[in-house]
């Protein structure tokens, strides 16, 4: 399902389009409550799940290719990684590196630290942490495109600041579960 709305042709905008729709009142229906429309049920899950609306708000606030969008789907489906695509071995790394350090303060600092623990609440971090021998860090995220990891890269308080700078890099895997990329 996510699989067939992961690009930007048309068909698959609409898909994205319409499985947001659809992931609402499934909600509501996958819990044996009764859906009284988007906007009695926005509000439900403000004040009941809240976990579940700042999802919903993350995706509709920036569109639906967000790095918030899996993670919701698969929640209101409850669905695993494993049903809703098949085993993938790839990640995605994002480098930053500083461009103004005169930028960073500890609110700043704090503001990333905050995006870091919503990534890996979503399930979607893997590994992060600054370098011991250079400027900047890395972030290493588990999404489904290039697309997703540059949403997220862009949405990191450090980027949107000007303080940091990224690059994406596709990380191929090899590990005992691919065979060593087939090759072991």
């Amino acid at each position: 399902m996510l699989r067939r709305c992961n690009g930007n042709n048309t068909e698959e905008l609409y898909r994205r389009t319409w499985l947001i729709t659809d992931a609402l009142e499934n909600y509501f229906l996958m819990r044996d409550k009764w859906f009284e429309g988007p906007k009695l049920g926005l509000r439900w899950l403000a004040d009941n799940d809240p976990q579940i609306f700042e999802l919903f708000h993350s995706v509709l606030r920036s569109g639906t290719l967000t790095p918030g969008f899996a993670p919701l789907i698969r929640t209101i489906f409850q669905l695993s990684d494993s049903q809703s695509q098949e085993p993938v071995y790839t990640r995605f790394v994002i480098l930053l590196s500083h461009v103004k350090p005169e930028l960073f303060s500890k609110t700043l600092a704090q503001e990333h630290v905050n995006y870091l623990k919503f990534l890996e609440e979503t399930g979607q971090l893997e590994l992060c942490g600054p370098f011991s021998s250079h400027n900047g860090g890395m972030i290493i995220v588990k999404v489904d495109s290039e697309t997703e990891a540059k949403t997220i890269a862009e949405a990191d308080p450090f980027v949107i600041s000007g303080a940091q700078s990224y690059e994406i890099r596709k990380w191929e895997l090899s590990c005992r579960a691919n065979k060593h990329m087939g090759l072991g």
